[in-house]
């Protein structure tokens, strides 16, 4: 913990990212550690050729529908490696969209550490846990559960602040994902805030409420864009904390490289219009990530968000690693 006089980022920050670090190259032995034993004719670590992720375009099923077609010889009990190996890379692009893309839904566990700067007042560092279970009731359609556990850090930058460690606010959130085309989904979700912060400065001191709609437009496989729309509105706050009622608008345009990199580039505006206090910012955030070979399920992503006016100093930089299941 840092003293109140400190200009430097709390020490738990350094600590998360090494444990980021570790639990990636840990995993990552330890797959192909696995595969290795295993032998190249195993499906240990391979989707059956029947399953489908939740978030797999309409088409997806389409090769593992011919394999088990009458007529096919052999279909029902060896898979060959060409279709063995395309379905791989189809699973780790869309593990890789996940990440940027709420209309892609993964089952997936995560960890992601942000470090927000608040302009010479104080370091908040926050390592988040969260989990996703999605499943596909119809071949175009999803429905996702997410729950986020954060734990934070405050360190004050000024002579009269206190320092603070704890839980911060749980979030849950819930969706339903719908497809239209291989290049074409939106979302509806609803998430919930609640104030279960353990100290005052670690969370928002109050429950809120975000209805939210996303639209993701992907007219190449190499570029698309995403837009988020997020309405805030808190319904219970603490005793002299003033009401939540903000409209966020968060255009994205992404870049991936699935083939051979499996990383991406997302460049993303943030503009929030505060309905409370008459006022509306801009920011932005640029984020890479990649996932970690064709037959890994984890990937990592880093993230630098900072302002786009002068209203506000605040930057923040998140590093998260992500395990994905078959």
């Amino acid at each position: 913990m840092q003293s109140p006089t400190s200009r430097h980022p709390p020490s738990s920050f350094a600590v998360s990212v090494a444990l980021v670090a570790v639990l990636a190259q840990g995993a990552t032995v330890l797959l192909t550690s696995a595969r290795a034993e295993e032998g190249p004719g195993t499906d240990a670590l391979v989707p059956a050729p029947s399953a489908t992720p939740a978030s797999a375009p309409a088409s997806a099923g389409s090769a593992s529908a011919a394999a088990h077609a009458p007529g096919v010889e052999g279909a029902q009990t060896e898979e060959s490696p060409a279709p063995k190996q395309a379905q791989q890379a189809q699973q780790a692009e869309l593990d890789l969209r996940s990440i940027f893309d709420p209309t892609v839904v993964r089952r997936k566990v995560g960890i992601e550490n942000e470090l927000v700067n608040l302009e010479e007042i104080a370091w908040i560092d926050k390592t988040k846990l969260s989990g996703t279970f999605a499943i596909g009731p119809a071949q175009d359609f999803d429905v996702a559960l997410r729950l986020l556990v954060p734990i934070a850090c405050y360190a004050s930058e000024t002579p009269s602040g206190d320092d603070a460690f704890g839980l911060g606010d749980v979030e849950v959130t819930a969706g339903l994902v719908l497809r239209h085309a291989s290049w074409f989904a939106h979302a509806a979700a609803f998430q919930v805030t609640f104030d279960t912060a353990t100290d005052d400065s670690l969370g928002g001191n109050a429950t809120v409420l975000k209805p939210f709609y996303v639209a993701s437009v992907r007219p190449f496989s190499f570029l698309g864009a995403v837009l988020d729309a997020e309405y805030n509105v808190s319904v219970e706050e603490e005793s002299g904390v003033g009401e939540t009622r903000n409209l966020e608008l968060d255009p994205s345009v992404n870049f991936t490289y699935p083939e051979e990199w499996l990383w991406f580039l997302a460049v993303e505006y943030k503009g929030k219009l505060d309905f409370e206090n008459d006022d509306y910012t801009n920011r932005m955030q640029v984020s890479v990530g990649k996932v970690l070979g064709k037959t890994s399920n984890i990937s990592v992503y880093f993230a630098v968000e900072f302002p786009l006016d002068d209203k506000t100093g605040q930057y923040s930089v998140k590093l998260g690693l992500t395990y994905f299941f078959d």
